[in-house]
């Protein structure tokens, strides 16, 4: 059994209603800043994430040496790639990957950063309700909803047109993501990471490959 039920909200979400709302940002400076994405050098780790943002790992002082793939990162996102599809073998780094292109590349994604633990597929919903929780955008009146309804108004805030950058960490299935990615209407269009343990995951939506 997941830690959540079919229609009971996750820790935070009525806490939501306690705290200031996250301010309301600009499309247009959010666009710009996106525009400025660096796919050429690698900046460092940003001192703090968007306002908003959920994701429960710090950058890694020692990380090194993996430059080029952080490049590669970064202009699959800056090119307009739905998604970068990191594959191969369990216990090469791709999750490290993942969190340090999220925070080398966050000021980038001023509609904020939102990592999703797929490891347990019944967890999900919990994972994706949680970053519209007091741990991340504080969205208006989340707390009274169900968990479905939550994961619902999650999706939908996250087809605003602002630019963020959402990583499904441990995603096997393609039919996981399909079934909870963002919604679609967004300009531009949520960016994403899927750092999976498989070595091969098929899907039609675009990708960039990372090895």
């Amino acid at each position: 059994m997941g830690v959540f039920g079919d229609t009971a909200p996750p820790p935070g979400a009525a806490l939501a209603a306690l705290l200031p709302p996250i301010p309301a940002l600009d499309p247009a400076a959010a666009a710009a800043a996106f525009a400025q994405l660096p796919v050429t050098a690698v900046p460092g780790p940003a001192r703090t994430l968007p306002p908003g943002s959920r994701k429960p790992y710090t950058p890694n002082a020692l990380f090194t040496g993996r430059d080029t793939e952080l490049c590669t990162v970064a202009a699959a996102l800056a090119a307009g790639d739905a998604n970068v599809l990191s594959t191969g073998i369990g216990g090469v780094g791709k999750t490290s990957l993942a969190i340090e292109a999220a925070w080398r590349y966050a000021p980038h994604f001023l509609g904020g950063v939102f990592w999703v633990n797929c490891a347990d597929p019944l967890n999900i919903p919990g994972e994706i309700a949680q970053c519209g929780g007091a741990d991340g955008m504080r969205l208006a009146g989340i707390g009274s909803l169900s968990l479905d309804d939550q994961v619902r108004l999650v999706r939908a805030e996250w087809a605003r047109d602002l630019p963020r950058l959402l990583i499904f960490d441990n995603c096997e299935d393609p039919a996981l993501f399909q079934q909870y990615r963002p919604l679609g209407g967004a300009t531009p269009p949520p960016r994403w990471m899927i750092p999976p343990r498989r070595a091969r995951w098929k899907t039609r939506l675009p990708t960039g490959h990372l090895r």
